[in-house]
């Protein structure tokens, strides 16, 4: 029987890896951040699917996003369906709080 290996599709973005972040306390935050005068209240929960560590990102506790490693521009980036309506500076100061996180 021919041993089977996992297929990798070189476009996926590399998630970070749940199991390289285990030693690393991650816990669900609440912070505040104010972009371009506009104050948010921010809550990111960590969750780990498919043994990768993402984020569901709650903001003024009404909008909710899905923020994933995206190895291409290098930076946590939201993937979910309204993740366009996510104003950039926004997106881009919770990527560097997020993965402030980590480390």
């Amino acid at each position: 029987m021919a041993e089977h290996k996992a297929y990798k599709d070189p476009d996926r973005n590399s998630a970070i890896a749940a199991k390289k972040s285990s030693s690393i306390r991650i816990d669900e935050r609440n912070f505040n951040l104010v972009i371009d005068g506009v104050p948010y209240l921010i809550r990111s929960i960590p969750i780990v699917f498919n043994d990768e560590l993402r984020f569901r990102v709650i903001i003024n506790g009404d909008t909710e996003h899905l923020f994933t490693w995206d190895s291409q521009v290098r930076m946590l980036r939201a993937i979910d369906d309204d993740a366009s309506v996510l104003p950039d500076g926004l997106e881009v100061a919770l990527s560097e709080k997020l993965q402030s996180q980590l480390k």
